[in-house]
């Protein structure tokens, strides 16, 4: 997705203008009508493929006939693939404390780490973030929870911006006492 803005230059505020974008990717153009004393423009483009793009634009006044072109160049590249989710999930409560530990197996060789999520309570599916780790690490210690409660995890691997699907989901009850 690109974003292009732009501003007219008129001198008389009651003329309106059209703005035309050709975003040379084979989609329709852009058109932007402006009201009068309106100037300036904003909108948003969708790319469909990997490339450089010429775009060009002309700006059309109503009433003089008169009109102007500018062109702006873009580079799209192709969405970064995410990487493979971990599996193999394990939640083990550690009896002398109210204290879980997790392991997975790491499938993915280009992650930059694992998101952690955690909901509390039976039966919940509430998951929110928890914790992160670093790439290659398979392992977490989630300590200082309450007593007696089942605490449901699922992790995911993530490179940039980018997420894999999730592992599979694991539940633990902490220690009663």
């Amino acid at each position: 997705s690109t974003t292009l803005s732009g501003l007219i230059s008129d001198i008389g505020p009651q003329d309106s203008q059209t703005v035309v974008i050709n975003w040379n990717d084979g989609a329709p153009n852009t058109v932007i009508p402006l009201a009068p004393g309106i100037t300036s423009f904003n909108t948003s483009h969708q790319y469909n493929a990997a490339g450089s793009f010429n775009i060009v634009v002309l700006a059309n006044d109503d009433d003089m006939g008169l009109s102007n072109t500018a062109n702006a160049a873009v580079t799209v590249s192709a969405p970064q693939a995410p990487p493979i989710a971990p599996s193999n999930l394990k939640a083990t409560s550690v009896r002398t404390g109210p204290i879980i530990k997790l392991s997975w197996r790491d499938n993915s060789n280009d992650e930059d780490g694992f998101v952690i999520e955690r909901c509390t309570g039976a039966g919940c599916a509430n998951f929110g973030p928890h914790a992160q780790t670093g790439a290659g690490i398979v392992s977490f210690t989630d300590a200082n929870l309450a007593l007696n409660t089942y605490y449901y995890y699922r992790v995911r691997a993530f490179k940039g911006s980018v997420m894999s699907t999730y592992s599979n989901t694991v539940k633990a009850r902490t220690v009663r006492n």
